[in-house]
């Protein structure tokens, strides 16, 4: 049953990398994916795109105990052992054999477009997307470039918050609804919120 429902992530993720999609609509997904019994939960949301679903890599290894690495200096995606490894030993987490794919010119434009922005102002996962998409990127070179750039959601949420509160007063609901509509998590607009200085 394991192996079925990872397969089944897997290629679900393969298939939204490289598929090649003319047009596209993106959603955050409003189903569940159960694995192992249990309810998937990350703080990145899924995303329906085009009746594709995109899952982060890094979530589903957590999950799945497999390791997922960013090798900078290839600058690659590896899953299970990093190709930089030189051990041989055997390990005692479950894990696959590394694969690997490497970026397309336009999706590692949209991870240096998205960490440019996140230098100068706060975005949430989704409204990252939306501004890389308005700057010309598909929806995939754009998922793939908010998906690789390092931010801290949660961290995102406080110096948006710290933003509007600069120039305006809220109450503690009207600022969480305010970053829920920048595209936020509710958890995530929780934190930030909270973290300047509402209780």
């Amino acid at each position: 049953m394991k192996k079925i429902i990872f397969g089944f992530i897997i290629g679900v993720i393969t298939c939204s990398v490289i598929g090649v999609v003319a047009s596209y609509v993106c959603d955050v997904a409003d189903f569940k994916v159960i694995v192992n019994g249990s309810e998937f939960v990350s703080e990145q949301p899924i995303l329906d795109v085009d009746g594709r679903t995109y899952l982060p890599l890094k979530a589903i290894g957590d999950v799945l105990d497999i390791p997922v690495y960013w090798n900078e200096e290839k600058y690659q995606v590896e899953i299970g052992t990093p190709s930089n490894n030189k051990k041989t030993e055997s390990i005692s987490t479950p894990t696959i054999q590394s694969n690997t794919f490497s970026p397309t010119v336009a999706e590692q434009n949209a991870v240096k477009k998205a960490q440019s922005y996140l230098k100068f102002t706060s975005f949430s996962y989704s409204g990252l997307i939306d501004q890389l998409k308005f700057e010309g990127f598909t929806t995939s070179e754009a998922t793939f470039g908010v998906n690789n750039c390092g931010a801290d959601w949660n961290e995102q949420a406080v110096k948006k918050a710290e933003s509007y509160l600069s120039y305006s007063s809220f109450s503690k609901k009207g600022l969480i609804e305010q970053l829920e509509f920048e595209g936020f998590t509710h958890a995530q607009a929780v934190y930030g919120v909270e973290q300047n200085g509402f209780n």
